[in-house]
């Protein structure tokens, strides 16, 4: 009787404990990845930044493929830059651009196959004031926006890892 009653306790502990640990197959997974022109000691050589967005997934994944630069608490731009100093972790890049661009454009809203990925660049001293210094760089990819006008656009937001470089 106590065994019985201790495996319908434990039973729908268990199930939980064996479902957490089951892959989720729709779940997506897009990575970002920051490419930046520096020499081998870190500097930047030029202040050109490639951005991939790759489908690290197992399945597509409807995405913004237009991939412009703006900033986080601006419109129609789906990626942005967060750059702060590595000694302090302060953000220290300043918008240093006002922009208007149209909205997104459907033909710009693309299945991302697995294991596929986008790419865009951009100049960062167009778009950023920087100072000297020890910096890190992370690129967000948020198609929150976009995903308004876009319901298939899952509006979930990617970053990637901080890069380092110096100035």
């Amino acid at each position: 009787m106590v065994n019985c009653l201790f495996l319908i306790v434990l039973a729908p502990w268990l199930i939980q404990g064996f479902a957490a640990c089951e892959p989720k197959m729709n779940e997506t997974t897009l990575v970002v990845n920051v490419i930046l022109d520096t020499s081998a000691g870190g500097t930047l050589k030029s202040d050109l930044v490639k951005v991939n967005l790759v489908n690290a997934g197992a399945s597509p994944v409807r995405v913004a493929a237009r991939l412009s630069i703006g900033y986080q608490d601006s419109d129609s731009r789906e990626i942005y830059a967060v750059i702060r100093d590595r000694t302090t972790g302060e953000i220290v890049g300043k918008r240093s651009r006002l922009y208007q661009r149209e909205s997104l454009h459907p033909s710009r809203v693309r299945d991302l196959e697995p294991g596929r990925k986008i790419s865009a660049e951009f100049h960062l001293r167009e778009w950023y004031e920087i100072p000297e210094g020890d910096l890190e760089i992370q690129i967000v990819y948020d198609p929150a926006e976009a995903a308004k006008r876009f319901p298939e656009i899952q509006a979930r937001r990617f970053a990637s890892p901080f890069v380092p470089f110096s100035r």
